[in-house]
């Protein structure tokens, strides 16, 4: 069956995206996988990539005309392709993709990375006051299109509760990882890399609304336990000029140069020895958005997955994985003197860290792994393609009827 994955957003080798997604569908050898998406990058001499094939649009700033014109475009690549099923990761795809459905008559499938009405009312070009009209006018017409999914993947049980009462073939597909790739052995040569002493890390996009100011005013009460500790952001972190002014002041002001590093951006293959090299790992949102509150992130599994206890914030879909786990501290993730105390007495007790470490391993081996997700996966796909080949064998049988 062909499957053309569209994404207005995300890059083609978004994790998700292409490392679970699209490969997994590919190495089934039952499908035929596109993904169109807009990318300026390199990495494109061979357009198919472990059996994916990848095809690219411009890729703009993304005001508002603009986002529409790569759309336009996606649609046009995607019209071009003719595929069975068309697999959206974004709602304004989604809603283009309806034209493919009813003009190829095409399958749909919407793939939900995030509550998506709360996510644009939250936009400052909404006045505070109008921003609850917004939102709700947006859930009632997302609700309304999802009429026209043939299948709609979430990333956590709280988007799934949203749908289903539109969508009955709705399904959780969280952002886990390859269980293969996240072996907790230690890498020398990154240990000697970032200090022999005590590591806290804190993986991916990291910005204000992800608690960075809170993780570096922890850090020097840590440091009166551990001089040798080392905060790590694995991957790099986004601030505006002020930010940036109050980060390089407060480091240099607190002495704290040896003891806080970003990685930049590294490959997918290096996460995990850059995170075995960690004794705690921590997740930080604010309670700033609506879809901070309800998120479930890839590196809360990767912690897990190499055998890291976490320190977390006390968020739904968060504490549901950490208290069925047992895997670490959940913690108010605005009080920096709350996070430094949970930090501290995992280092200070390396045994019950350890224990929280293998109990979210053992988590992970068992349930929060990509290979239990791929099964979903393959299974739902296998139900649109019956679905697909018992139509075409039922317009075949009404054609020969008619003769």
């Amino acid at each position: 069956m062909k499957v053309c994955m569209l994404t207005s957003a995300h890059s083609p080798f978004d994790v998700r995206v292409f490392q679970r997604e699209a490969k997994s569908l590919a190495r089934s050898k039952c499908h035929k996988v596109t993904i169109i998406a807009p990318y300026t990058g390199l990495g494109l001499e061979d357009p198919k990539l472990e059996g994916v094939e990848v095809f690219v649009v411009p890729k703009y700033r993304y005001k508002f005309l603009m986002r529409v014109v790569t759309i336009l475009r996606l649609l046009y690549k995607a019209w071009g392709v003719r595929a069975a099923v068309y697999h959206c990761h974004e709602f304004d795809i989604f809603l283009g993709s309806i034209i493919l459905k009813l003009l190829l008559n095409a399958k749909i499938v919407y793939d939900v990375h995030e509550h998506f009405p709360a996510k644009v009312s939250e936009y400052p070009i909404f006045p505070s006051f109008s921003a609850s009209i917004v939102r709700l006018l947006l859930e009632k017409i997302e609700t309304l299109f999802c009429h026209f999914a043939d299948q709609i993947f979430t990333v956590n049980s709280t988007l799934r509760k949203r749908f289903l009462g539109a969508n009955k073939s709705t399904t959780v597909l969280c952002n886990c990882p390859f269980l293969e790739l996240y072996a907790p052995q230690k890498n020398q040569t990154m240990s000697r890399k970032y200090g022999n002493g005590k590591v806290v890390v804190y993986e991916g996009a990291v910005s204000r609304k992800r608690g960075i100011d809170k993780f570096l005013l922890a850090l020097p009460e840590v440091k009166k336990r551990f001089s040798d500790i080392m905060f790590l952001v694995i991957g790099d972190v986004f601030y505006d000029a002020k930010a940036k002014r109050w980060i390089d002041n407060y480091i240099a002001t607190e002495g704290l140069n040896n003891n806080f590093k970003i990685t930049g951006w590294v490959s997918y293959g290096e996460i995990p020895e850059l995170l075995a090299i960690a004794n705690v790992g921590v997740i930080l949102f604010q309670p700033v958005s609506y879809n901070n509150f309800i998120g479930l992130p890839n590196k809360l599994f990767e912690y897990m997955a190499c055998g890291i206890p976490v320190v977390a914030c006390d968020f739904p879909e968060i504490r549901a994985v950490v208290e069925e786990s047992q895997c670490g501290i959940l913690i108010d993730p605005t009080k920096p003197n709350a996070i430094a105390e949970a930090i501290s007495y995992l280092l200070e007790h390396p045994q019950v860290a350890k224990a929280m470490g293998e109990n979210g391993r053992k988590a992970v081996e068992n349930k929060y792994n990509w290979g239990e997700m791929e099964v979903k996966l393959l299974k739902d796909y296998g139900a649109l393609d019956t679905r697909i080949r018992s139509h075409k064998s039922s317009a075949t049988t009404k054609t020969s009827h008619w003769f």
